[in-house]
């Protein structure tokens, strides 16, 4: 069921990420009880060793 949930998840994210909606979006994974990894998106040095942390840490999404 979690499998199915996330599949649906995904295609939320895209969908808001098109429209801008991230945060609301990011608010509704949440409350699903999905572990989210926020990050300053930036793009630099310290958000790739923070993106490998949440990866090797096991969040749902990054």
């Amino acid at each position: 069921m979690r499998i199915g949930n996330m599949k649906d998840s995904c295609e939320d994210w895209k969908k808001a990420a098109e429209l801008g909606d991230e945060e609301v979006l990011i608010t509704k994974l949440k409350k699903q009880r999905f572990s989210i990894a926020e990050l300053e998106g930036k793009q630099n040095e310290s958000d790739y060793k923070a993106t490998k942390q949440a990866m090797s840490d096991g969040y749902d999404f990054i």
